[in-house]
């Protein structure tokens, strides 16, 4: 017979829309190529398969441009935070492949049939982050990507 799932975690169990995310930055200021306006935005699942695994999947993140058709277009990356449920100090941000860096407004990146898995400690819960960069080099870390969004925190249905 298999285990049944803690019932505090039924509103996030794996596979259902309390699982998605749909999460974007505010408007960005000016960026070092003189434009402004530019935001990021991501969409997408997070799936637990088992206390220590789980996957992002159908995920999609887009660069946008401002309303004027100008935006920075120099990146928009998709992170995910993991909490091990030991405090603050085990929370730990880890990059993804998800990212748009083709410039802004055509189309982005979109993920249909691939997924992010990962696999560690027992995972209490996972959320997301959208970064937006507005530096010339556009990686995550570095100090022109400061325009940030959180997804709310996923709870793992698995969890003890």
């Amino acid at each position: 017979m298999p285990a049944v799932p803690p019932s505090h975690a039924v509103a996030t169990c794996a596979y259902t829309d309390p699982c998605a995310f749909d999460i974007a930055t505010e408007a960005g200021g000016a960026s070092m190529n003189s434009n402004t306006g530019g935001r990021a935005v991501a969409r997408g699942k997070i799936n637990f398969t088992t206390v220590r695994n789980f996957a992002v999947t159908e995920v999609e993140v887009i660069d946008k441009c401002n309303a004027q058709g100008t935006g920075d277009g120099l990146g928009a990356y998709l992170l995910v935070q993991a909490d091990f449920g030991n405090g603050a100090e085990y929370v730990q941000r880890f990059p993804t492949p998800f990212k748009d860096v083709d410039g802004c407004n055509n189309g982005g990146f979109s993920s249909p049939g691939i997924s992010y898995a990962f696999e560690s400690g027992k995972i209490r819960r996972v959320r997301v982050q959208i970064l937006e960069c507005d530096g010339s080099d556009g990686l995550p870390g570095d100090s022109d990507c400061f325009d940030n969004t959180f997804s709310a925190w996923k709870d793992n249905p698995h969890y003890p």
